[in-house]
């Protein structure tokens, strides 16, 4: 009997300890309270409000605070947990209050939601936009599981490669990443950590980077897509390795470079522009200009500051609908990454404003492949090189399926075809170039014809000229001719 005394003294002391907590975060509260009303301003309606509210209103409204409705769960859960002792104090009800209170304090009291990362020792190293990018690699190492009073959140903590500490909260029902957490002191660490591990899950490869078209039901969709660029086979040429060079130097010297090719379709000026950077040894992101006017330059932008690539390929730069908004796009490049490559059709359709240095510095015309990659693309079948030498690249890989199947009477009038079709191609292209030359010429026609209309109306009937007398001479020959 004294030894279930003794215990019951105990968890009485456990209880009294508890209770003092309690009251001392409710002390707390108050305090923070009163501060909040002190630096209100005189005419604050909120304050008006706390000065007619009634004694009950203001007793609610303390009790709606969330760390005050906290600490009341925990005090009832407490009392609850010991009340089977205090009704029947035994060795069997004293265990059995003990282990109930313990599993009141580890599992609901540990960790609340609202507070894990909520001070100054976390912070948000990038936006919610790329959650499910990061989380792909974060999870893959261990980490502990906190549960919190939110059943349906939970926090879990990882280590980084550096001994940095990451965490994030994860919906348990949809299993959506609320938010993404590292140590405010070990930003800088953490960031480059993160940078590493992204590209080391592609291998070091080059990246194309798109807009995400897929609808999002849960969240669990990220906004943009990063995969390996195997669209275009890089293929090493005489001209790809002189380019290379060209552009090498002034990258050795901290100089930024940016170079637009141009040329008509499928002369290889994206085959082209990955062989330089792989002969340049860069990481680069390629980006088509469609997705690259489906993101806001914020997202944009935050992709390059997280991945930190050497280089970026923007294919089918002619094709902005919006050619203003890539003004800020092409300089936040020159200042972000070592070497731009645009590729381009036709850059008479671009702005001149986008093709100044700074933006543009080299501008490189592509109009045939090279002969190193067109023997590739043809294979077995390089006996035709003379043939398709000028072709673009679909029209050469339509040679190269026909040959596998054709026999070499029905090759030769296929050639024929494809060689009409070629040429009405280029026929296209060179009218349009005509078009444009006679549009300027007009245009030049009409600026001049303006011109001269406005020196016919200078002139008046008294021979003066733009408001100006006229000379003397021109007086006296007039009076003499009266």
């Amino acid at each position: 009997m004294a030894q279930c005394l003794k215990s019951k003294n105990r968890l009485a002391l456990a209880i009294e300890q508890a209770t003092k907590f309690i009251q001392a975060e409710k002390e707390e509260t108050e305090r923070q309270m009163r501060r909040r009303k002190a630096n209100m301003e005189p005419d604050d309606p909120q304050l008006l409000l706390n000065n007619d509210t009634s004694l009950v209103a203001e007793v609610k409204q303390y009790l709606n605070v969330i760390q005050v409705k906290r600490w009341i769960g925990l005090g009832t859960e407490l009392f609850g947990a010991a009340s089977s002792f205090l009704e029947k104090p035994s060795w069997w009800t004293a265990g059995k209050s003990m282990f109930a209170m313990g599993k009141v304090m580890v599992e609901d009291v540990e960790v609340w939601a609202e507070d894990y990362f909520g001070g100054d020792e976390w912070t948000e190293p990038y936006s919610t936009d790329f959650n499910q990018t990061l989380i792909r690699i974060l999870q893959k190492f261990p980490y502990e599981r906190f549960k919190t009073n939110d059943e349906n959140m939970h926090v879990r903590v990882c280590t980084l490669p550096s001994g940095v500490k990451t965490g994030w909260m994860v919906n348990g029902k949809s299993y959506e990443v609320e938010n993404i957490y590292v140590e405010t002191v070990h930003l800088e660490s953490a960031k480059a950590d993160i940078k590493q591990l992204l590209w080391d899950q592609f291998k070091g490869r080059s990246l194309v980077m798109r807009q995400n078209n897929r609808i999002s039901i849960n969240g669990r969709e990220p906004r943009v897509i990063f995969e390996v660029d195997d669209v275009f086979a890089s293929q090493k040429s005489k001209r790809a390795m002189e380019l290379a060079e060209q552009l090498q130097k002034p990258l050795d010297n901290n100089v930024s470079r940016s170079i637009m090719f141009y040329g008509p379709p499928g002369t290889g000026k994206s085959t082209l522009a990955r062989a330089i950077i792989e002969l340049m040894g860069l990481r680069s992101f390629r980006i088509r200009i469609a997705d690259l006017e489906g993101l806001n330059n914020g997202t944009l932008f935050e992709a390059i500051n997280i991945f930190k690539p050497d280089a970026v390929i923007l294919d089918d730069f002619d094709r902005a609908s919006n050619q203003s908004a890539l003004l800020e796009t092409l300089e936040f490049f020159q200042q972000s990454v070592k070497l731009v490559i645009t590729t381009v059709n036709n850059r008479h359709n671009l702005d001149n404003a986008l093709l100044r240095p700074g933006r543009v510095d080299i501008l490189e015309q592509v109009d045939t492949m090279d002969e190193e990659v067109v023997k590739h693309v043809l294979g077995d079948f390089a006996d035709g090189f003379e043939l398709v030498k000028e072709w673009p690249i679909a029209y050469i890989n339509e040679y190269v399926k026909r040959r596998t199947y054709m026999s070499v009477e029905e090759a030769a009038e296929s050639v024929k075809e494809l060689t009409r079709r070629v040429e009405e191609m280029m026929m296209y292209e060179d009218d349009g170039d005509l078009n444009r030359m006679a549009k300027m010429l007009q245009q030049a026609s009409t600026r001049v014809a303006h011109r001269v209309n406005r020196i016919r109306k200078a002139v008046t009937n008294d021979g003066s000229v733009g408001g100006m007398p006229a000379s003397n001479s021109h007086k006296k020959s007039k009076k003499n001719s009266d």
